[in-house]
């Protein structure tokens, strides 16, 4: 790292970063490093430079990069299909993800709302099976739909309920 007569200091300027306790030296030398987990809610690389002066004139100098990336989220979905009653109702879905991780719920049907369309880290979304244009599923056929939480279908199973039809 220097020369065999050169006197070294080495400075970061990350908080995330802990330096060990050899933080200066003469000749080749090693300083140990420590990085902290990536906490947070930021979904970029964070960038640190480790600075190592060369004294005594100062003027030679090596800096090294350290970049840490977030970790990679991961998401799923509990249950993957809501079995709803032909009338109205309300039934939950768990969303699991690290805490820094954002998500979106996408719904596009038209007897179907959600609670929160997006949101960071873990949550659990109310679906709501409306009526559409009717106060319930009144044919005696089920109908079917989808949405997505976070990338992951969710299917949606709204039972028929006739009003009318022969017993």
């Amino acid at each position: 790292m220097a020369a065999a007569d050169r006197f070294w200091v080495a400075k970061d300027t990350a908080d995330w970063i802990a330096m060990g306790s050899v933080l200066s030296g003469t000749g080749p030398g090693t300083v140990q490093l420590t990085v902290a987990p990536y906490t947070g809610t930021l979904q970029f690389s964070r960038i640190a430079n480790l600075n190592i002066a060369l004294t005594p004139a100062l003027n030679v100098s090596a800096s090294l990069t350290i970049t840490q990336s977030p970790p990679a989220c991961t998401y799923s979905v509990t249950p993957t299909t809501i079995d709803a009653a032909p009338e109205l109702g309300s039934y939950s879905v768990r969303l699991t993800t690290q805490s820094s991780c954002p998500w979106s719920a996408v719904e596009s049907l038209s007897w179907v709302t959600v609670s929160k369309t997006s949101g960071i880290g873990s949550a659990t979304i109310t679906v709501n099976v409306t009526s559409g244009n009717s106060a319930l599923n009144i044919t005696p056929a089920a109908r079917r739909g989808s949405m997505t939480m976070a990338g992951r279908k969710v299917d949606v199973v709204q039972r028929g309920g006739c009003l009318t039809c022969p017993e």
